[in-house]
C-alpha cells in the first residue's frame, strides 16, 4: 500500500528500475513491479543476515542489502520468467519508500495508513526499536506439553516483510479502506488485485501482496501469514462484501478453519444473505 500511494502521487512508476532509487541494488532489469509480486528472482536474503553477519547483530534493511550485495547474490531465475514467493522483494520495497519519502518505512505507514483509517492500535514493529511497543502480543510453540515464548530473531530488526502488528477492529478498517477507496483510488487499488503475467504469457494467480482466487465463481483476494509462531488470514471475498480475519499465535495450522468458514458462508450461494454474512462473521 505504502508502494501504490507513492504511484497515485506521481513519484514513483511500477515499472522503475530498483536501482533507480537504490544504487547498491546493481541488478538493473529488476522493477517495483517484479518486488510487489514476486517475481524477481532475487535469493532469501535471511541466509546472508544468518551467515553473513555476526551473531550478535540485529540488521535493519539498508544493513541487509548492504550484506547481501556485498556477496555478490546469484539470481535464481531471469525477472519476470516465473512467481516465485520470497520475503526479500518485501524488504527491499521499505528502502524505496525510504528513499522517495524521506521519512522512515515505520513513519510513513503509521501517518498515512494508521492514523488516517484510525488503525490505532496497529503499529510497525522492528526489533531495533523494541521498547516502542512493550505490550505487543507474542508468538508460541508447544515445548514439553507447555506453551513457550518463541523469542524474536535478528531478522526481526526488517521490515517490510513483516512486522505489522494489528488488531481484528482495526483490520475492519484496513478492509473498509480497501472497499471505500480511503488510501488510493479503485483504479490503483484493482492493480493489486490483478494477476501478474509472466514473460511466457502465462497469468499467475498473485497481485500486489495479494494472492487471487475463486470460491464458489466468487472471486477471493487474500493472504496468509507466518512468522514465529504467528499464522494468520485475511481473505476478501469482494463481490459479497464479506471478509474473514483470523489471528492466531499459537503456531496451529488455520486453513481448515479457513475452509470451514468458507462452506458456512458458501454451502447455499441462493439463501445466505449479506446480513447472515455479517453475523456469521461476528
Amino acid at each position: 500500500m505504502a508502494i501504490m500511494i507513492l504511484a497515485e502521487e506521481g513519484k514513483i512508476s511500477y515499472d522503475d528500475s530498483v536501482h533507480t532509487y537504490l544504487p547498491e541494488f546493481t541488478f538493473d532489469n529488476i522493477t517495483i513491479r517484479h518486488l510487489l509480486n514476486h517475481t524477481s528472482g532475487l535469493p532469501n536474503y535471511m541466509y546472508y543476515v544468518e551467515h553473513k553477519l555476526p551473531k550478535d547483530s540485529i540488521p535493519y534493511n539498508d544493513v541487509m542489502l548492504k550484506v547481501m550485495f556485498e556477496n555478490n547474490p546469484k539470481l535464481n531465475f531471469n525477472p519476470g520468467r516465473k512467481f516465485s514467493y520470497c520475503n526479500t522483494g518485501y524488504a527491499i520495497l521499505p528502502l524505496i519508500v525510504e528513499k522517495v519519502t524521506g521519512k522512515t518505512f515505520i513513519d510513513f505507514v503509521e501517518t498515512k495508513i494508521f492514523k488516517k483509517l484510525g488503525m490505532n492500535s496497529s503499529f510497525v514493529y522492528s526489533r531495533l526499536f523494541e521498547n516502542k511497543h512493550k505490550g505487543r502480543t507474542m508468538g508460541y510453540f508447544r515445548w514439553r506439553g507447555r506453551y513457550a515464548v518463541n523469542l524474536d530473531t535478528k531478522n526481526d530488526g526488517i521490515v517490510g516483510d513483516k512486522g505489522i502488528y494489528s488488531t481484528i477492529s482495526d483490520l475492519r478498517k484496513w478492509d473498509d479502506a480497501l472497499y471505500n477507496n480511503t488510501l488510493v483510488s479503485d483504479s490503483t487499488i484493482s492493480q493489486a488485485f490483478t494477476r501478474v503475467r509472466l514473460s511466457n504469457g502465462r497469468d499467475w494467480h498473485y497481485g500486489f501482496g495479494f494472492r487471487i482466487k475463486e470460491v464458489k465463481d466468487r472471486k477471493v483476494v487474500y493472504h496468509f501469514g507466518r512468522w514465529n509462531s504467528f499464522k494468520t488470514y485475511l481473505g476478501r471475498y469482494i463481490e459479497d462484501h464479506s471478509t474473514i480475519i483470523l489471528l492466531n499465535n499459537t503456531n496451529r495450522n488455520i486453513s481448515w478453519l479457513v475452509k470451514k468458514i468458507e462452506h458456512i458462508l458458501f454451502k447455499d450461494s441462493t439463501k445466505v444473505t449479506i446480513e447472515q454474512d455479517s453475523t456469521i462473521l461476528q
